[in-house]
């Protein structure tokens, strides 16, 4: 599910040189690496994180030997997916800076967080989304009442309505709608 440029923005691009500084960035960067940080703000200093150092290393060997293929780093923590690409700069000029980076960030929600919005958009009250990710996370309805403190006759009227309300028929379906 991808989102125009704006705040939610799931993607952004910066350059650093080879101590990890960063130099250059658009406007999600620091979000971005907030987030794969697990920190609530944007890092003060505009430097990679410590996890995150290495892709320079592997971005400059990668550079000898198979200079198209990016250096990549995955992170995954309760904020989503996050895929980092590293490519080594050439310089274009002899005045100009070597040993500098471009570093690529994509980002992935969480699971969870891309079925509530979609479930949301489609009009399903809290309780009903609720009982959709339950059951789209492999819940049985005993599960999902005693993880909602509900009873399991209850979820069966919810399910009901979250299939009525979306027009499926089966868990796969509902997963195709909401995906």
């Amino acid at each position: 599910m991808t989102t125009p440029a704006s705040d939610t923005s799931n993607s952004a691009l910066f350059l650093t040189d080879r101590s990890g500084r960063i130099f250059m960035s658009d406007a999600h960067t620091s979000r971005l690496l907030a987030l794969a940080n697990d920190q609530p703000f944007p890092p003060g200093d505009a430097c990679l994180p410590e996890w995150l150092a290495p892709i320079l290393d592997e971005a400059k060997l990668r550079n000898q030997t198979k200079p198209d293929l990016a250096a990549q780093v995955e992170r995954i923590n309760a904020s989503g997916r996050f895929l980092f690409r590293a490519y080594r700069l050439q310089r274009v000029r002899e005045n100009g800076r070597s040993g500098m980076f471009a570093i690529s960030i994509e980002h992935e929600a969480p699971i969870d967080a891309i079925l509530d919005a979609a479930a949301a958009r489609n009009g399903l009250t809290e309780r009903q989304r609720r009982v959709c990710i339950e059951m789209l996370n492999g819940a049985s309805y005993a599960q999902i009442g005693r993880a909602l403190d509900i009873k399991e006759s209850t979820v069966v009227d919810h399910v009901r309505r979250i299939y009525e309300k979306l027009d499926v028929h089966s868990r796969d379906e509902l997963k195709r709608k909401l995906v």
